[in-house]
């Protein structure tokens, strides 16, 4: 890259590709070139499937440019769109309620992409090579005394500025594009006429397709947001349909290349037969965490004025200031791009945001590890706040009705148990009576499986974790000797799954300033000494972490319940254990076993019956802790 262009670009930090110039770019100071985006920019692959915010829109903008700039075997490509980088629906697309049954089948939405890819095919070809014969043979042949829509006005319309030699209107280019001709199938809004023009055109398309002797490149992008006011099944038919039509045209012509991205969400909705068949044409994006690591490095090496290798993690200590933070929960240093990426949704849209905002502070003058950590606590949230949950609505259906507020005010901490999240769950659908709870209470067996019987709309801790913002402990045997680590569902993983059985729920670092600040719970108290994230082991001194925290959170509760002399009996035994040590968490539990033991009694001859919750609340978590040590092998 010459010094010119880095001049260009230095301090920017673009997070959308739409603010991109890929003339100053390459591709590999964005991503790194896996197998399958090396397959994807030298041709062998078209469609891009992702998450939002994985890149998919700079791929297609970078290889729509490196198209750009290449000829085949001397013609000049016919480009779909022209004058602009892809063809994208800006606005979202009608409602179309009378189609919503046609529109429920994937077989219908192929057709559809089949019909507009077909048309618009043949109206560029038309245009590029003045050929107004050819189209006006392919309106005869096809469209004569048929039912007369959108689409045969455009034709015609095209077809006489071809015949008497005027040039095609600006206005006329765009609608020739896919996504154009799509929108005009759809604002028919009558299931005839589409069956019209399939019956008319769907089989004879692919011939008139055959004499195209041009190179022809299609790149059309964000069928996501332009169907987003759809019903889910439809939004993920809409671009399930375009991925089989890129298939069929992909067989027919080898001078048609059509390139297409489509949401994680989407691809994985297709049966496992058409994703298998589909596997030479697709490339699915995804990151280890070293590439996201590479990708951060890549990008400093951009835009900052930085000088050294971008696969030298170094470059990263250099913009940041240190190769570690402190960080004062778990007090221990971390790796400052480890840092980074547990607080984030380990997408490269993430660790970009961070970058652009690291940036500015920078610039500043004003960048020391306080305001980093300021920085990578509230940039993730912020993002959570005004697009992710937002983004997710159609695959949850208890997002689509949620309450921020009022769940937000319901939550206390950042870590918690089955019946905790119960509990919780229980107040926050009030006017649902909990099956868990009532199976209980009527002496019958009740296990997390129960919840699948509640509405959709009420399991908000299931979609939380489905989304990735509510993690697991579990097992990790793969090496040596058992461990337990966490886990955070991967972003556009959304699986039809029931809440996992765990030891411990935990909020994804991101909602702690999410609920504390934009939603303005004071109350939060996430547990401090505990690092969460994906992949971070679970270790055991977390366990008497957790049972202090709650110890403390059930005297605070309790406070109208207890007479003050409890108070001052915890106060003693806070003090007995104050220099716990990790290694030591045998000794803690059963301290903890015999203070509740010994409160237990002095609360049974004080007579006070209204502390029974509290006593039991107590004998649940001392209970527990005994569990989970004997489960590690600890006890």
């Amino acid at each position: 890259m010459s010094a010119q262009k880095n001049k260009q670009i230095t301090g920017n930090w673009w997070v959308d590709a739409d603010n991109i110039d890929p003339s100053l770019i390459n591709l590999q100071e964005y991503v790194v070139e896996t197998s399958g985006i090396f397959e994807f920019v030298n041709g062998t692959k078209h469609v891009v499937v992702a998450p939002k915010g994985f890149g998919k829109t700079l791929l297609l903008r970078y290889i729509a440019h490196k198209h750009d700039q290449l000829s085949d075997d001397g013609k000049e490509a016919i480009r779909i769109p022209s004058g602009i980088p892809l063809d994208t629906i800006s606005h979202s697309m009608p409602p179309a309620f009378k189609l919503y049954d046609y529109l429920d089948n994937l077989d219908n939405c192929t057709a559809l992409w089949q019909l507009s890819i077909g048309i618009s095919l043949i109206i560029n070809y038309a245009i590029a090579t003045r050929d107004h014969a050819f189209l006006g043979d392919f309106i005869n042949t096809n469209l004569k005394s048929k039912r007369r829509g959108l689409i045969d006005v455009l034709l015609e319309e095209i077809t006489t500025l071809l015949k008497e030699g005027r040039p095609i209107g600006k206005h006329l280019r765009p609608q020739s594009n896919p996504s154009s001709i799509l929108r005009k199938l759809l604002d028919s809004n009558s299931q005839r006429d589409l069956d019209v023009y399939s019956k008319s055109l769907i089989n004879n398309i692919s011939q008139w397709c055959l004499a195209i002797d041009q190179p022809v490149r299609i790149y059309i992008d964000r069928i996501d947001q332009g169907a987003r006011h759809f019903p889910v099944n439809i939004w993920k038919n809409l671009q399930g349909g375009l991925v089989c039509a890129i298939e069929t045209f992909s067989g027919t012509n080898r001078q048609i290349k059509i390139y297409a991205s489509i949401r994680k969400e989407a691809w994985n909705s297709l049966r496992d037969s058409l994703r298998t068949q589909f596997n030479d044409l697709v490339v699915d994006l995804s990151y280890s965490d070293k590439e996201l690591q590479n990708i951060f490095s890549h990008a400093i090496s951009v835009y900052e004025d930085i000088s050294g290798n971008p696969s030298n993690p170094d470059i990263i200590s250099q913009f940041i200031g240190s190769s570690s933070i402190h960080n004062s929960w778990s007090n221990e240093d971390e790796n400052v791009f480890r840092y980074i990426l547990r607080h984030t949704l380990r997408r490269p849209r993430d660790v970009i945001l961070i970058g652009k905002k690291v940036h500015a502070e920078r610039f500043s003058g004003q960048m020391d590890n306080d305001t980093f950590k300021k920085i990578v606590n509230t940039a993730p949230a912020t993002e959570l706040h005004d697009s992710y949950i937002e983004e997710e609505l159609p695959f949850t259906d208890s997002f689509k009705n949620m309450n921020e507020n009022r769940l937000c005010s319901l939550l206390k901490s950042n870590i918690y148990s089955f019946n905790e999240l119960v509990d919780i769950c229980e107040i926050y659908n009030a006017e649902t009576q909990c099956i868990i709870k009532n199976r209980k209470a009527n002496g019958l067996p009740a296990s997390q499986s129960e919840c699948r019987q509640c509405p959709g709309t009420n399991r908000i801790f299931t979609d939380l974790y489905k989304v990735g913002l509510l993690g697991i402990v579990e097992t990790d045997e793969t090496g040596d000797k058992k461990r337990f680590v966490q886990h955070f569902e991967r972003v556009g993983r959304v699986r039809d799954i029931s809440l996992p059985v765990s030891r411990h729920y935990l909020l994804h670092p991101a909602m702690d300033y999410f609920i504390k600040e934009l939603e303005a719970n004071k109350e939060f108290r996430p547990i401090h000494c505990i690092k969460i994230g994906h992949r971070e082991e679970w270790k055991a001194e977390y366990e008497a972490y957790v049972i202090l925290h709650k110890l403390d959170q059930l005297f605070t509760d309790s406070e109208s319940v207890l007479p003050n002399e409890f108070y001052l009996t915890y106060r003693k035994f806070k003090e007995s254990i104050s220099d716990y040590k990790p290694g030591t968490e045998v000794e803690l539990v059963n301290s903890v076993t015999e203070f509740s033991d010994d409160l237990n009694k002095k609360i049974s001859t004080s007579g006070l019956s209204e502390a029974s919750s509290f006593l039991s609340s107590l004998l649940q978590l001392t209970e527990s802790a005994h569990k989970y040590l004997a489960l590690a092998g600890i006890g």
